[in-house]
């Protein structure tokens, strides 16, 4: 009969191996079909990126004349972007961005409809070393989230985009120097 001690470290053995092939699976099924919205390099991208802006965005207002102001395209509509701030040291940042490569964030099934939000903020991660960039942009009102780079959007769950709403709005406020209000709802 075996020595129970070395049967005993076998069998610990074999349940940690268990544990860690289910724990790499599942973190590998969870991100699946954000990999295939936005593709490999953007995902990467998303979730490592060493630069990371807050883009505030308002409605072109067609001034031909103005072309020197950067914009944003959006679906079908265009936005200017009236102020680029670096928020790559933001607190809340990295479980933010891991909530953008995570399919439980999103509504895979809904529909775009036909509700006509506003873009007011999109973040853009980018790394100068590789030249590559990925623009998120944000419609609370519609609980969607823009791909600007491919034109493609996907419906956020209700807590993720109230996730991101806050995290947005603290940005914008610390950026105004307002006080920002910690309170819970």
């Amino acid at each position: 009969m075996p020595d129970r001690g070395k049967l005993a470290v076998v069998a610990m053995f074999a349940v940690a191996l268990a544990a860690a092939t289910f724990a790499w699976w599942w973190n590998y099924s969870r991100g699946q079909r954000c990999l295939t919205f936005y593709g490999a390099d953007a995902a990467l991208l998303i979730r490592t990126a060493p630069n990371v802006e807050l883009l505030e965005l308002s409605p072109d207002t067609d001034k031909p004349e103005d072309r020197t102001v950067a914009r944003l395209v959006v679906g079908e509509r265009t936005y200017l972007i009236h102020r680029v701030t670096t928020i790559s040291q933001a607190q809340g940042l990295i479980h933010a961005r891991t909530s953008l490569v995570d399919d439980a964030s999103f509504r895979w099934d809904a529909a775009s409809g036909d509700c006509a939000g506003e873009v007011r903020n999109a973040i853009r991660f980018t790394d100068d070393a590789n030249n590559s960039r990925s623009t998120l942009a944000f419609d609370f009102g519609c609980q969607r989230m823009w791909y600007a780079e491919r034109q493609k959007s996907a419906a956020l769950i209700p807590k993720v985009a109230q996730g991101w709403q806050s995290f947005l709005t603290r940005q914008v406020e610390r950026i105004k120097g307002t006080p920002v209000n910690n309170s819970a709802d």
